[in-house]
């Protein structure tokens, strides 16, 4: 009897770990519903790439089914090394990286949306331990700056230029506030049945006046590097486009055709040149723009950037500095529109 119960009892045994393996992914369905285990290994270095000893990581995990947060924190050891070990149900998660005298970096992953093979197994997130470098910038030395969140441009008259100043975060006058122009505008509309192109023309209007593209680190703080390059080529020219076609189809307009800045880049500018008599620069002022030009408008006279680009001008001359201490400086208002910052710290 104790035999035969025995086995009964493997046989079931047998057939149950059978059932299983053969429904691993219907398992894996109830992990997506009540969450699995993952884990995020980050690697914190700083601007040079040195690990950074003793930084706190936070990882936010999400399970939307129930409403629920897990928070896992850990202190990265001497090589900036901190796994953090959570559940959650789409493999979701924010993580924050912080320290003393150093801008916050913060990351958004979805690592489900990031494709590749990823999924649970065994109440697992797979791949499992999934790798992230976190760059943690130090406070180094902040200065006020004259700062325009998400610009909008209306424009005045299709084909024709315009100055800007970035001071007054205005066209200069009289078709705004602004004084000194630190770079022209001109928008243009190409339109038949079947196509229309929007484009913006940056120019600049001094000699040694320009810009160049600069990759801005996205996750923390301070994006920008903390001072302009003076030995960078300053372009005098950049062209912004956007080209919609109609769907022969369905009849509706649709974007075929982008030329623009990449969501992790921004210019960095030169302007109100001078020079001697040698053409040499004797003073400029350096400012920085994040963002993308975004060019809407559903007709020529409604066309402009649309809240796409946030502007810091230093005001001290020949002062590269483009570390913003991301207070409001009153102080530095010009014209109408305000200068201000969200919260604390450089949001740039």
């Amino acid at each position: 009897m104790t035999d035969h119960l025995a086995k009964n009892t493997l046989l079931t045994l047998c057939c149950a770990l059978l059932f299983v393996s053969m429904k691993a992914e219907a398992y894996g369905l109830l992990f997506y519903l009540f969450g699995a285990e993952a884990k995020i290994c980050v690697t914190v270095v700083d601007a040079d790439g040195k690990p950074v000893e003793n930084a706190l990581t936070l990882a936010t995990y999400r399970q939307y089914n129930w409403g629920l947060v897990n928070n896992v924190e850990k202190l990265t050891d001497g090589n900036g090394y901190a796994e953090l070990v959570g559940r959650c149900d789409y493999l979701d998660a924010d993580v924050v990286v912080k320290k003393e005298g150093c801008y916050e970096t913060r990351v958004e992953k979805c690592f489900k949306k990031m494709g590749g093979d990823i999924h649970v197994k065994w109440g697992k997130w797979h791949p499992y331990g999934k790798h992230l470098t976190c760059v943690l910038k130090e406070i180094r030395n902040p200065v006020p700056m004259v700062v325009f969140w998400r610009v909008f441009m209306h424009v005045p008259e299709i084909g024709k230029e315009f100055g800007y100043d970035l001071e007054y975060g205005d066209f200069v006058k009289p078709y705004g506030d602004g004084e000194v122009a630190d770079f022209y505008v001109k928008f243009e509309w190409d339109e038949d049945e079947q196509r229309k192109i929007k484009t913006m023309t940056m120019t600049f209007p001094n000699a040694l006046d320009g810009a160049y593209i600069c990759p801005y680190y996205e996750p923390s703080q301070l994006k920008s590097p903390y001072r302009a390059d003076e030995e960078a080529q300053y372009l005098k020219e950049f062209v912004f486009s956007k080209t919609r076609e109609r769907d022969p189809e369905e009849g509706f307009w649709r974007v075929v055709s982008e030329e623009q800045l990449a969501e992790d880049q921004g210019l960095i500018l030169r302007t109100r040149t001078k020079v001697d008599a040698n053409g040499t620069l004797v003073s400029a002022h350096y400012s920085k723009i994040y963002g993308r030009f975004a060019i809407d408008g559903q007709y020529p006279e409604t066309m402009g950037i649309v809240g796409g680009v946030t502007t810091y001008f230093n005001p001290v001359e020949n002062d590269t500095n483009l570390e913003c201490d991301g207070r409001p400086h009153p102080e530095l208002q010009k014209g109408k529109r305000q200068n201000k910052k969200k919260g604390s710290g450089e949001a740039l």
